[in-house]
């Protein structure tokens, strides 16, 4: 699409490609080796910006591999930044993980979030929150975000959701792609909210989604193709 002239910014939220829990595989493997091609994958793909919480940090630190350099390290605080889109600035905000035992957000995080949100709205046209809190910490608070986030990209646990509205303007858009980088979602704004009245999305009116699965259909990535091509064959 950024080919095409498209305006894009594409984001890669938490756990898509450095998850924090990586589970133990059923052979040995090599982890500095895919530590360093996971980073260098991510670094010849054409992302704007990469969530990296602390523990996919140290795990990358700990086998010898870089950041990546679209990498945004989130640890206890919101992270935000601002990129500008097709001449209007919009605001990521980056939501750390939840500090409770289940992983949920405590309520000192969830006023962060909205104090980060309500300082970026003052200077943004559109506010995004990418969260890693789950599904059902997503949907408990959503009414919470209202009038302040224009939109939350969920992750962690739970499944893919297409994007929504829960509640009557000023609501969330709320959206949450396939885990893991199985899927491409893509939301299209289709108008810009306006800073005056309450934000009402409306589907095919001022937004549309569609999903992309990962597979034979999309063209490989002839840079990406080539790091994984120089891993040897015997590597787990």
């Amino acid at each position: 699409m950024r080919d095409e002239g498209v305006p894009v910014l594409a984001i890669a939220g938490p756990g898509e490609f450095l998850a924090d829990r990586y589970a133990p595989p059923k052979k040995p493997y090599d982890a500095k080796l895919l530590a360093s091609v996971q980073s260098a994958a991510i670094n010849a793909t054409d992302w704007d910006c990469v969530y990296v919480s602390a523990k996919a940090s140290a795990w990358l630190q700990e086998n010898g591999a870089p950041l990546p350099d679209k990498g945004t390290l989130v640890t206890s605080d919101p992270r935000t930044e601002i990129f500008s889109v097709a001449g209007k600035n919009i605001a990521v905000i980056f939501l750390p993980p939840g500090s409770e035992p289940n992983g949920m957000p405590s309520e000192d995080q969830i006023n962060d979030a909205l104090d980060t949100g309500r300082d970026a709205r003052s200077r943004s046209d559109l506010v995004i929150a990418v969260s890693p809190w789950g599904m059902h910490a997503e949907l408990n608070h959503a009414a919470r975000f209202e009038g302040v986030f224009h939109m939350l990209l969920g992750g962690g646990p739970g499944m893919g959701i297409a994007p929504q509205v829960i509640h009557a303007a000023p609501a969330v858009l709320w959206g949450r792609a396939e885990s893991l980088g199985r899927a491409l979602m893509l939301v299209e704004v289709m108008a810009w909210p306006d800073p005056a009245m309450p934000t009402a999305w409306m589907e095919s009116v001022n937004f549309s989604w569609r999903e992309l699965t990962l597979g034979l259909a999309i063209d490989e990535d002839p840079a990406v193709s080539s790091i994984i091509a120089a891993v040897p064959h015997d590597a787990e």
